[in-house]
């Protein structure tokens, strides 16, 4: 277990203080008077597609407008699996084949034009359904879409594979492939989704956790990625040799989260804003050990979520972004390298000067995996088994994990 050290302004300060202090520049008018959390990140977001996203950044800021069935508990450690947009935990058959899940009633997405224009114009919404989930597992294993998860699962549900290779032979701006039956994937009612397994999988809850998997509506694809704007203002038919598979732009992402994506610039900047459809949530009463003292729970009972918008910068050095938390651009950083050892005690505390600047540290244990090879073409090492064999018995694996985690 990694663990990982973000260093944060402590809640009383940052909301006794106008989030003018931590942003310069013209554009903080827009935001006065309302919550504001600035943050950024090192990476590139590479999808705003939930069928697409395969790395930890594109899924952080993922997670923030699209859900999936499950998802983890915010506060208990070790982690638990939880309802999200699921009613219920999912009803499981004798044989571990069929589950059956039940979905939360009266889920909205987000209003977007692809369901249509109200009247006085304002974009319509519905109600989340479960064959939305149906397209969304179809959308995973479609040959044409660009995501590496299909492994993952597409020899695990009944009919999947089948599906994947009938879509190889489709264009790939024809998407009547998604009518195409799965055997085991069926939508019982509107509330009612079926998963049926080739095999009994008891990890299955833990990819049913994914975003990856959150429920896509029809009309979204058939709206995007099948018409564009034309000049005298209306739509027109994308030729299907010049279609996407993927949603690229911020009005595309049409979710349920508790905020909308309402500015997408890959290598620049996100900012998400309240979603005012997001359903009644209610921060957690329950937590893990020390949460209590760590006043992690003074806000149980309260409707989430607290802020009103999120702003990302990009920030591709690690020093960057620390420098821009010193100077109140930012309201949380990891600690880098080179001023660990000036924040943390050997005790891996926050040191007293730190606290009294109103800073907290949080502390999450990441699940990482981390391996060493050995170069094969070597001319020692490749051809001697034994001398391989010896390294990894002389090696210290604890006194490494102990020293660099």
């Amino acid at each position: 277990m990694k663990w990982f050290y973000l260093i944060s302004v402590g809640v009383v300060v940052l909301l006794a203080l106008s989030p003018l202090l931590f942003l310069a520049g013209d554009s903080d008018s827009q935001y006065e008077g309302r919550i504001v959390r600035y943050d950024s990140y090192s990476s590139e977001i590479k999808s705003i597609d939930p069928a697409t996203c395969g790395d930890t950044t594109s899924a952080g800021i993922q997670g923030n407008f699209y859900e999936g069935l499950y998802t983890y508990h915010y506060l208990k450690r070790p982690v638990e699996v939880v309802e999200q947009l699921a009613d219920r935990m999912p009803q499981i058959s004798r044989d571990g084949l069929t589950y059956t899940i039940k979905l939360k009633k009266g889920v909205k997405y987000f209003r977007n034009p692809c369901f249509g224009l109200a009247r006085e114009g304002k974009a319509k919404t519905r109600t989340v359904k479960a064959a939305d989930f149906v397209l969304a597992f179809k959308r995973v294993a479609d040959f044409h879409v660009n995501t590496g998860l299909a492994w993952a699962f597409v020899t695990r549900i009944k009919g999947l594979k089948e599906f994947r290779d009938k879509t190889e032979k489709y264009k790939i701006g024809d998407f009547s492939r998604y009518d195409l039956p799965v055997e085991g994937l069926k939508a019982v009612d509107e509330s009612t989704l079926q998963i049926r397994l080739t095999e009994p999988y008891p990890q299955f809850i833990y990819v049913l956790a994914m975003n990856v998997y959150a429920p896509v509506p029809r009309e979204a694809v058939d709206y995007w990625l099948t018409t564009e704007d034309d000049p005298k203002g209306g739509r027109r038919k994308i030729p299907p040799e010049k279609r996407s598979t993927e949603f690229h732009e911020a009005e595309q992402v049409v979710g349920t989260g508790p905020y909308l994506l309402e500015t997408f610039e890959r290598k620049s900047k996100v900012v998400m804003v309240r979603n005012p459809l997001f359903r009644t949530e209610l921060y957690p009463s329950v937590g893990a050990r020390g949460d209590k003292e760590a006043h992690l729970l003074d806000d149980a009972g309260k409707r989430v979520p607290f802020v009103d918008i999120i702003h990302f910068d990009y920030v591709a050095e690690d020093y960057s972004a620390w420098m821009r938390f010193l100077t109140k651009q930012t309201d949380a950083s990891a600690i880098p390298r080179e001023a660990f050892e000036f924040v943390i005690t050997p005790g891996r505390e926050l040191t007293d000067k730190w606290r009294k600047r109103g800073i907290y540290l949080r502390k999450y244990g990441l699940p990482v995996v981390y391996w060493i090879v050995f170069n094969m073409e070597d001319p020692i090492l490749g051809r001697s088994k034994s001398l391989r064999q010896a390294m990894c018995l002389s090696y210290d694996v604890e006194n490494h994990v102990k020293v660099l985690f």
